[in-house]
């Protein structure tokens, strides 16, 4: 019953509410075992839906295959396009969509993407604009964390469309 409550053609819908708590619910014990890993060896884990980030002051053997056997023992597997290692002289390091050197931001990037979508929905005389307010609302969640302004402005300047 929950599989027919929670999923559209058996697949979890990405931005569904129930993604979090479903991924939750499934890595509970995923979670426990990696975190159990990170603290044996004086290092932190963190996981926000299907990102799973080890940080610690030094490097920590076998991390990767410790994440990916315990994956596996919970028939998941990782997506080896996605596994990225940062250390401290890298200059530019992103986890989630954010930078995270020394103080966290959004990248100038993003910014101008939310920008450009704002603009085309001002120029573009569309006869369903929802689909398009409804992305960049969830874009305006992550950047009102960083900088609380700019994502008051922007949602301003969407107002009229709603």
């Amino acid at each position: 019953m929950l599989t027919t409550l929670t999923t559209y053609k058996y697949c979890l819908p990405q931005g569904s509410p129930a993604s979090p708590i479903t991924a939750n619910l499934v890595l509970r014990d995923f979670d426990d075992q990696i975190n159990n890993f990170a603290k044996n060896n004086r290092a932190f884990y963190s996981r926000f839906g299907d990102d799973i980030l080890i940080s610690a002051n030094k490097p920590v053997d076998n991390t990767f295959i410790t994440i990916k056997t315990t994956l596996r023992k919970h028939g998941l597997k990782i997506n080896e396009s996605k596994n990225y290692y940062f250390d401290t002289f890298q200059k530019r390091k992103s986890v989630l969509g954010l930078i995270i050197n020394k103080k966290l931001n959004i990248p100038k990037k993003e910014r101008k993407l939310i920008r450009a979508m704002i603009f085309n929905l001002k120029e573009k005389e569309m006869k369903d604009p929802e689909k398009l307010i409804q992305s960049i609302k969830g874009k305006l969640i992550q950047v009102k964390i960083l900088h609380p302004n700019l994502a008051d402005k922007m949602a301003k300047q969407i107002e009229n469309f709603n």
